[in-house]
C-alpha cells in the first residue's frame, strides 16, 4: 500500500507543477496586437517617437519632411490614446495605445504645410491633447 501512496503523490507533484509552468507561460504571453514593447524599443529606424500622457504630446510641435512619416507612439499615461492628423481629403487616425504601451503609425503627406493633430479620445483633444505638425518640402 506504500508503493501505492508514493505513486499517487508524485503524479500529484507533477500535475501540480505542470499547472504551475502553464500558468507561468500564460503570463508571459504576448497578444496579437500591435501594441508592441514598452516604452517605445521596438521603433523603426527614422520613425519620430511621440510620448502620449493625459492629456499631452510630447513633443507638440512636430517638423519632418514631405513623404512617407512614421511616428513611433509611446503611452506612457495611464488610458488609452491614439494620434489624428487632419489632412485634407485624407484624415488619418492611428490605433488606440493602450497605456505602457507603443505602435507605429505611417502616413504619407507629399504637401508642404502645417497639419494639426490631436487625440480622437473623448474630452482628450479638449483638455489640451493636440499639436502641429510641421511639414517641409
Amino acid at each position: 500500500m506504500k508503493v501505492w501512496s508514493r505513486g499517487i503523490a508524485r503524479v500529484t507533484v507533477l500535475v501540480a507543477a505542470a499547472a504551475l509552468l502553464m500558468l507561468a507561460l500564460a503570463a508571459c504571453g504576448g497578444g496579437g496586437n500591435n501594441n508592441e514593447g514598452n516604452g517605445g524599443g521596438n521603433a523603426p529606424a527614422g520613425a519620430i517617437t511621440v510620448k502620449m500622457t493625459e492629456f499631452k504630446f510630447d513633443p507638440s510641435t512636430i517638423e519632418a519632411k514631405t513623404g512617407e512619416i512614421t511616428f513611433n507612439l509611446v503611452n506612457d499615461g495611464t488610458v488609452e490614446h491614439d494620434m489624428h492628423i487632419e489632412i485634407p481629403g485624407n484624415p488619418q487616425t492611428s490605433e488606440l495605445v493602450a497605456p505602457g504601451k507603443s505602435a507605429t503609425f505611417t502616413v504619407t503627406i507629399n504637401e508642404a504645410g502645417e497639419y494639426q493633430f490631436w487625440c480622437t479620445v473623448p474630452g482628450h483633444r479638449e483638455s489640451g491633447m493636440e499639436g502641429t505638425l510641421k511639414v517641409e518640402g
